[in-house]
């Protein structure tokens, strides 16, 4: 087809089709795309290419001895191919993928959480396979078998572990005239070393912490196991920790505390550093119970830094113990490919896999490769392998969850002093009583029948179709040719009317429906009728103590940003040079990112290096722990909310130049001053301006929810727990959606309350231009 060349495409086409070549081209075309295809499943002509999805949270070297494992895995069988993904906050992600049948196929997992999710059968149970396979569960380190089990079943296979320790600063000892081999054996030992290392300033500052039990990776867990204390029965239906031991392992905590102040800790832990900073290596703790990965770190940014490892110091008559976790490869339900995710596991936590792992300062969970490896590798390593002996594991237990933030709150309770420590304890153990309950006891409810509910709903929605056509017929007195138009507009309107119903108004129906059930996303709704909304009222206090934060925040945000954004819109609308470049100054803050909004905060308000306290400070004031104290938390994000007046401004500034600008010549001409015309002119003009961003700003304040969640995480002492965060965590951290959906219809109805309480006072207060207030 020489007379084709240099032609452009469409005269190509028109020559094509004169000549009736363009059936065979487009024959020839798909031919040969075919072929492509063909090649590109059948790699060699062999089988076809098998996709395996393979989800992991590794980071740093960790990631990139996995990264090189798939590569490997993927040269032995060339017919599959591995998609990696590095997830972050793997719950989140991976629940709504399971939940909508469409998971990963292989998933490195969190192993102590993995009773939480074992309980809703979200992953498959590997005992068939074990068996088939001759897996044999001696071969692995006995505390990550059997983390690894839940109801009788085996539901993944251990990859590798870590480990809680003791470190101490060698050097730190030295310059203290203390033996930098001896460390601390005794919790009373513990205690006088602490208090001999620890240094003030003239001021009496801290500049350096000799020990606090609770930083680091340690938690309350592993004194507690120290002790003796067990956390749930055997049988995993009743709480075993509200005992004597548990008690004396709170009351030790504690009495840290008060040693140092604990607002003083808690403001001196705000200057600590990220990892490359971390206050082990810069000097700032002496001694520290952490995780076994921290020497991998330490080597990388602090190389030269002296430092012993050893189990933690015991109690007077307690046991040496620690506290292990790590990670599991598990198979989620609805995984299609289960055979080659089963095949690649094996390859995974095989042998020689396991000593790869290792050389990123893993610890395997195969017994025979720490033993193969325990002489090469370097002392730390070696000290956190030996001490897996006499290891512990999270309690198993379908609210783990749950059972670790309730601990945690119980220990922060009582080291603030909002609780004496017998009465933390007491309530936790309650709590947690209750949870268990609850669970065991939603299978005695039952099941949403869902065909009833669309039943009901088609029926009620043609009904409701049957009524309106109805009187569109009797009462709507329109001409045939009118109703036909109407018609047409709703076929047009169709596609917007079809995608509001099911993805805007359904599922807003299907909330308030799910308000009534126990639902835990991962299994069958349970139909509980009030019990969501009895709950919230009578057994559950952060219900009431979220709705305070949010009602305390709304009480001051809303009139603070209502004043500011008046007085910057009044500033502005002067007519000066320049107020264009000073009125995009003021609007820009207003949107910006909340998180990187909420970041600037944390520096500015920062106790220990943050600008404020630092300019508080050159006028002899000593500033607050904005974040850290909770009489302070509140204030400081309501201080730092006023960030964001711009958006407020505009609308009154928009308002503010459209009143007539002869009411003020008129009102000066009578004697009125400055004073006299904005109270009797601006204001009442302003009304209708203000009765806005008096009613979205209410709105707003109670959904406040990134800065909560950025800067505070709710602490301390669930003080900045604003309402919203409080319905996330329940619905996406303890997967609660049924209590989250009533508690989103409360909030629901709170808002509607106060806004249609608004609009009724409004009649009193705003002004309109046509004659007076209400008009």
């Amino acid at each position: 087809m020489p007379e084709l060349f240099g032609m452009n495409r469409n005269a190509c086409w028109i020559i094509l089709l004169e000549r009736g070549m363009a059936g065979r081209f487009f024959r020839l075309f798909s031919g040969f795309f075919l072929l492509f295809v063909l090649c590109a499943e059948s790699p060699g002509g062999g089988e076809p290419t098998v996709h395996l999805r393979f989800w992991y949270s590794w980071t740093g070297p960790h990631r990139l001895a996995l990264e090189g494992l798939c590569k490997e895995y993927e040269h032995r069988n060339p017919h599959i191919r591995i998609e990696t993904l590095q997830v972050s906050n793997m719950n989140q992600k991976l629940l709504p993928a399971v939940a909508g049948g469409i998971p990963p196929d292989v998933v490195v997992f969190n192993r102590p959480m993995i009773s939480n999710w074992a309980a809703e059968n979200t992953f498959t149970a590997l005992d068939s396979l074990i068996h088939r396979d001759g897996i044999q569960a001696e071969d692995f380190l006995k505390a990550c078998w059997d983390e690894c089990e839940y109801g009788g079943q085996i539901w993944g296979i251990p990859v590798n572990t870590d480990n809680r320790v003791f470190f101490w600063n060698k050097k730190i000892f030295r310059e203290e005239g203390l033996d930098p081999e001896r460390p601390p054996r005794t919790w009373k030992e513990l205690e006088e070393f602490a208090e001999r290392l620890t240094r003030r300033d003239a001021s009496g500052r801290l500049e350096r912490v000799g020990f606090f039990p609770l930083w680091g990776n340690s938690y309350f867990f592993i004194y507690a196991y120290q002790k003796g204390v067990r956390f749930i029965s055997e049988d995993g239906r009743k709480t075993a920790f509200n005992s004597p031991e548990a008690l004396e392992t709170l009351e030790w905590i504690v009495k840290f505390a008060r040693t140092y102040n604990i607002q003083a800790l808690t403001n001196f832990r705000t200057g600590f550093g990220p990892q490359t900073q971390n206050p082990f290596i810069t000097g700032k703790v002496a001694m520290m119970v952490d995780g076994s990965w921290e020497p991998d770190y330490w080597r990388q940014y602090a190389p030269d830094l002296e430092y012993g490892v050893t189990y933690a110091p015991v109690p007077e008559g307690g046991e040496i113990s620690t506290w292990s976790g790590g990670m599991a490869l598990v198979i989620p339900r609805h995984s299609s490919r289960v055979e080659e995710a089963w095949d690649f596991i094996k390859f995974f936590t095989a042998e020689e896999s396991q000593e790869v792992l290792a050389r990123s300062w893993n610890i395997p969970s195969r017994k025979a490769v720490i033993q193969r490896l325990h002489e090469t590798m370097p002392e730390p390593w070696r000290i956190c392998a030996d001490l897996m002996d006499k290891s512990h594991f999270l309690p198993k237990t379908p609210i783990q969850d749950f059972l670790f933030e309730a601990i945690d709150r119980m220990t922060e309770v009582a080291i603030f002093g909002s609780k004496s420590p017998q009465k933390a304890l007491q309530d936790t153990a309650q709590d947690v009583q209750s949870a268990l309950d609850k669970f065991y006891t939603q299978k005695s409810y039952p099941l949403l029948r869902w065909s009833r509910v669309i039943f009901w709903s088609c029926l009620i929605g043609i009904l409701i179709l049957g009524v309106v056509f109805y009187l569109s017929k009797t009462r709507g007195c329109l001409a045939a040719y009118t109703r036909h138009d109407i018609l047409e507009g709703y076929l047009f309107a169709a596609p917007w009317l079809i995608g509001f119903i099911f993805f805007t108004a359904g599922p807003v129906l299907v909330s308030f429906l799910f308000s009534f059930c126990d639902y835990r996303v991962l299994s069958p709704a349970r139909w509980v009728g009030m019990n969501n909304y009895r709950e919230m009222v009578f057994e559950d206090p952060l219900f009431w103590k979220s709705l305070w934060n949010t009602a305390y925040y709304t009480a001051f945000h809303v009139p603070l940003g209502l004043c500011g954004a008046l007085l910057l819109a009044v500033l502005l609308n002067q007519k000066v040079r320049g107020m264009r470049f000073f009125r995009t100054i003021f609007y820009i803050p207003s949107i910006i990112s909340g998180v990187a909004v909420s970041v600037l905060w944390m520096w500015i308000l920062n106790p220990e290096y943050g600008i404020l306290n630092a300019a508080l400070s050159k006028i002899g004031i000593q500033g607050p722990g904005w974040l850290t104290d909770p009489a302070w938390s509140k204030p400081a994000i309501i201080v730092m909310s006023l960030w964001g007046l711009g958006a407020g401004m505009m609308v009154l500034l928009a308002a503010l130049q459209g009143i007539p600008r002869h009411l003020y010549e008129s009102a000066r001409i009578d004697g009125a001053g400055v004073f006299l015309q904005f109270i009797y002119i601006t204001v009442p003009l302003l009304t209708p301006a203000l009765f806005f961003n008096l009613v979205i700003g209410i709105i707003g304040s109670f959904q406040i929810f990134t800065q909560a969640y950025v800067m505070t995480n709710g602490g301390p002492l669930d003080s900045t727990l604003f309402y919203a965060l409080y319905l996330f965590r329940t619905a996406f951290q303890s997967f609660r959606m049924g209590y989250a959906s009533a508690m989103a219809w409360i909030l629901f109805a709170v808002v509607l309350s106060l806004t249609l309480v608004q609009m009724r006072l409004a009649k009193r207060w705003v002004y309109y231009e046509t004659g007076g207030p209400g008009k």
